[in-house]
């Protein structure tokens, strides 16, 4: 899921290399640009949960999310990084995942997460695009990303990032080759 701003076409290309090396390899891919969706925020009503288990009752792009996360083995999370956090786009399908979830818990390494509504192997790629390098942002961001895999039941993830002053190749290849580790 792209969570780049439709002006920023360098980080737009860096998605597109992506997908298409991967397309060569034969795996099937949805680019999904979150900026030509409707995704609103969630209204945190829990609807979801009690009178539509598994379904947002809000009708926009944001009740497509959790098929998504059902159908899929891999999801590609890129986009900037402000203040060690995602895009407000990748925000609000963090948000709007709840369906994903049920309204049960569950105690993992410790501590309490809800129960995953769906026996699901996933994994999540986490591609963060900085401005420049800045260690307290990158752990933030890192610390996030793992938060965000332990709530979505991921089996793994990484946490990659790319300095819009460096040669992008680096991280397409990386991206790349994480893809290919995980459909083992």
């Amino acid at each position: 899921m792209d969570g780049n701003h439709e002006e920023d076409v360098d980080l737009i290309d860096i998605s597109s290399n992506i997908l298409s090396k991967a397309q060569d390899d034969f795996f099937e891919i949805t680019n999904i640009s979150l900026f030509e969706k409707t995704v609103s925020p969630c209204r945190g009503c829990f609807n979801c949960w009690i009178k539509t288990p598994g379904e947002c009752v809000m009708d926009d792009f944001g009740r497509e999310l959790n098929r998504l996360f059902v159908n899929n083995d891999l999801i590609i999370f890129i986009g900037p990084v402000f203040h060690g956090c995602h895009s407000t786009a990748i925000k609000k399908v963090f948000d709007r995942s709840i369906p994903f979830l049920q309204p049960f818990f569950r105690k993992v390494n410790g501590e309490v997460h809800h129960k995953m509504r769906y026996a699901k192997d996933l994994d999540i790629i986490f591609i963060g695009i900085i401005e420049e390098r800045d260690e307290t942002q990158e752990a933030t961001f890192r610390e996030l990303s793992a938060r965000n895999a332990v709530n979505f039941g991921v089996d793994e993830h990484r946490v990659l990032f790319h300095c819009r002053e460096d040669d992008p190749t680096e991280l397409i290849d990386e991206a790349v080759a994480i893809i290919r580790e995980f459909s083992r």
